[in-house]
């Protein structure tokens, strides 16, 4: 092959190879391949929710004192006929207790039973007394000092409801009470003053 001819097939090639390439690009760019789409970030996670706040048991007290009586706002429980104290009675004594501790003030107090007319009046009294006495010792196992209680049963003598009609009657009738004895009962003395003085 002569010089002249090789320069010509070098440029043809040449031009050949950059059409090509060109060619080539060409295609590139009318027929893109797809470019695959970015990973998206992966979602965060929510945050936890927040802890639910415990409503607080606020329990309205059961127990109120005044100038004359610490006054109980449900019954002290007992077994049927019996002087035992029941278990849901616990925690109405134990307010009892805190009343005292936080009242020293409060020198003494009559703890009263009373009973309803049904039955034997003589039986009732007993009954009554030995209840009184069952919460006497429930207090001082609460350490509510012996000295300053004292407990005394009166039957059926002191009814709320007089003529006893209906067992709602009889069970009014039927309870505890707390009777503060010293520092006697006058006008504007321990009436709704909880705590020491």
């Amino acid at each position: 092959m002569q010089k002249t001819q090789l320069v010509k097939f070098l440029g043809v090639s040449l031009v050949a190879i950059t059409a090509a390439c060109g060619g080539a690009k060409a295609h590139v760019e009318t027929n893109p391949q797809p470019t695959p789409a970015p990973t998206p970030a992966p979602t965060p996670e929510p945050p936890p929710p927040p802890a639910p706040v415990i409503a607080q048991k606020v329990a309205k007290s059961r127990v109120e004192l005044t100038a004359e009586k610490i006054v109980i706002k449900e019954k002290v429980q007992f077994d049927a006929g019996k002087a035992t104290i029941k278990p849901e009675s616990k925690d109405l004594l134990d307010e009892i207790a805190k009343v005292f501790a936080d009242n020293p003030q409060i020198k003494k107090v009559e703890i009263q039973g009373h009973a309803s007319g049904e039955g034997d009046p003589k039986a009732n009294t007993k009954l009554s007394d030995e209840r009184a006495k069952s919460v006497l010792a429930a207090l001082t196992s609460r350490n509510v000092k012996a000295e300053v209680l004292a407990a005394k049963g009166y039957g059926s003598e002191r009814k709320i409801v007089a003529d006893e009609k209906t067992e709602d009657d009889r069970e009014q009738n039927r309870r505890v009470e707390f009777v503060i004895l010293d520092p006697a009962p006058k006008k504007g003395g321990l009436a709704g003053k909880l705590g020491p003085k």
